[in-house]
């Protein structure tokens, strides 16, 4: 019996306390000033945690791309790249019209000449800003799998053109480097140009994202295939003769290069 009554009033003093906190609470409500008020109009715009929400950055890696412009789509004497930053130097490579290199990241760079990055020779040559255009390229980076197509294309570059080759690290050529870079998203894709456009669906430009499959209608009929990277640019593995990066190889470019036709854009994903 005790021990009834004594529950009973413990509950009393929680009961006269929590009307107080609810009229507390509505007075506090009402005439609390609206945020949203001000320079939002009184809507969820001048929300300072919409705002916040709103300013939440989308994960993304930005390349420094360097884009030769010496030359034109039907002639490409290339740009030299040399060992020093003078035209003394050994010439080490070429960048060719369109075709594009990464700035390297050092303090070498001036206001004549660039640092760039050679994957194969793991060392950095130069080239005349003159004969260059700079530009950013922001790639997604997270882990659906359009980021993860990308992602993992660029990790590539610099690997060596090799006809029917299926090594990311050896050599490849574009269907197999395709092919295996659609692997990490987990699409199964055929080996050859003209099968993997079959697996997917015509788009226009307009409606591209990076990760689609960029076609070209070459080479007899065969293709070519390439990795849509956004803001004209695309990654694949290009020939030219057996040639090193970046005259060949695993490289980024311009969508439009030398003897390439209008690209066509396939969704092999449903994004």
């Amino acid at each position: 019996m005790n021990g009834k009554i004594k529950g009973k009033y413990q509950f009393k003093p929680l009961l006269l306390i929590v009307p107080v906190i609810i009229v507390f609470c509505l007075v506090f409500v009402i005439d609390r000033p609206d945020d949203r008020s001000g320079a939002g109009g009184g809507d969820s715009n001048g929300d300072p945690i919409y705002e916040a929400a709103s300013a939440i950055a989308v994960p993304t890696v930005t390349l420094d791309l360097v884009t030769g412009k010496t030359g034109s789509v039907d002639e490409d004497p290339g740009e030299p790249i040399y060992a020093e930053p003078s035209s003394g130097s050994e010439e080490i490579a070429k960048l060719q019209y369109n075709c594009c290199v990464i700035a390297a990241d050092d303090e070498s760079s001036n206001e004549e000449w660039i640092s760039v990055e050679l994957p194969n020779d793991k060392r950095t040559g130069y080239v005349r800003k003159e004969n260059v255009t700079v530009s950013k390229l922001s790639l997604l980076d997270d882990d659906t799998p359009k980021s993860r197509v990308i992602t993992e294309a660029v990790k590539y570059i610099g690997t060596p053109f090799i006809v029917k080759g299926q090594s990311l690290d050896e050599g490849i050529d574009c269907s197999n480097f395709v092919q295996q870079i659609y692997r990490e998203a987990n699409v199964a894709i055929p080996d050859t140009p003209n099968e993997i456009i079959r697996e997917g669906e015509i788009i226009d430009k307009e409606e591209a994202e990076p990760g689609d499959v960029v076609y070209y209608d070459v080479n007899n009929g065969g293709g070519h295939v390439a990795i849509y990277l956004g803001d004209d640019f695309q990654i694949s593995s290009m020939g030219h003769s057996g040639r090193t990066y970046p005259e060949g190889g695993v490289r980024i470019g311009k969508l439009v290069y030398r003897d390439r036709t209008e690209p066509i854009f396939y969704r092999i994903i449903n994004w």
